[in-house]
């Protein structure tokens, strides 16, 4: 490719995880050719000497190594939590460039990782309908076409464009307004497999939770976007092993086996109802387990902050 997409990785304190995440990104071809910005955050007030030690772990981890062609560290002296270090940081990098790469410090990517999103973006560049490309796809049991379009985006490895991005709200009260329709609010939640989505924007608006994802769902849903996916994953997420604030340990999102490389054509623009029905029952074969644990999950992180 004649130029490559900028990579943003946000990290703070898992030390293992982040050297397993770059390990991996170097592992693509297109490594040698990108530029990496690393978001290092900052730890909290009175934190534990074992959390300052991870800390000074992952900011040894991440200058190790020549990860990609170009390495920029971008070290915070505070603790600015993981929803305002992601929008920060993506609305910075997209003040300079048109397009980039967003990775956190729990994911493994696949070889062929840096090539989908490249030439994803490149190839949907014109297409204003298309706003996200996901590169992690959950491991439903239909067998898909190698990519299709959902109204959803996963964030565990993603990529978006400044046009896209400039449409973000981060005002959960805005979107709640914009889900009183009860037909509205069915189809956001997943056609009901996913009654979490909602409550995660009434507990952002409440001020009780701190996070980014659903929000920019909520943007892409109510713009009628669409997001490309993989028909099978190209990220391992290897964070829900309780290492992380905001994961449960689970291995409800495992991959059996990640794609090596994941062939990028033109497509129609719509939904794939498929692949919809697919990720619906996916979500439904997890209840009401998988439901317990969200709403545990919710309540523990009522007073907690990243």
């Amino acid at each position: 490719m004649d130029t490559t997409s900028p990579i943003v990785l946000f990290v703070y304190n898992r030390p293992i995880h982040t050297q397993k995440t770059l390990e991996s990104l170097m592992a693509n071809p297109l490594a040698k050719q990108s530029s990496l910005y690393i978001y290092s955050d900052g730890a909290k007030p009175g934190a534990d000497p074992a959390v300052l030690e991870n800390i000074r772990a992952v900011r040894k981890i991440i200058r190790e190594k020549k990860w990609c062609r170009e390495v920029n560290i971008i070290e915070s002296g505070e603790n600015k939590g993981l929803a305002q270090s992601i929008t920060d940081g993506v609305s910075s990098i997209l003040e300079q460039f048109d397009r980039l790469i967003v990775l956190e410090d729990d994911l493994v990517l696949s070889p062929g990782f840096l090539d989908f999103m490249n030439e994803a973006l490149a190839l949907y560049q014109d297409q204003p309908e298309v706003m996200h490309i996901s590169g992690y796809m959950p491991p439903v049991k239909a067998r898909l076409g190698d990519t299709f379009f959902l109204r959803a985006a996963t964030c565990w490895g993603w990529a978006t464009w400044k046009r896209s991005w400039s449409k973000y709200i981060a005002d959960a009260d805005y979107w709640m307004d914009r889900l009183q329709d009860p037909k509205v609010l069915t189809a956001f939640n997943w056609d009901n497999s996913c009654p979490d989505l909602y409550e995660q924007l009434r507990l952002n608006a409440a001020g009780k939770m701190r996070t980014w994802a659903i929000k920019w769902y909520a943007t892409i849903f109510f713009e009628k976007g669409l997001s490309l996916h993989p028909g099978t994953s190209l990220v391992q997420n290897i964070g829900h092993d309780s290492s992380g604030i905001h994961s449960d340990s689970t291995n409800a999102y495992y991959i059996p086996a990640v794609a090596d490389h994941i062939r990028v054509q033109k497509i129609p623009l719509e939904e794939d109802q498929e692949a919809r029905q697919a990720v619906y029952q996916f979500y439904r074969s997890m209840q009401p387990g998988f439901m317990d644990k969200a709403k545990e999950k919710l309540s523990l992180l009522k007073n907690k902050f990243r």
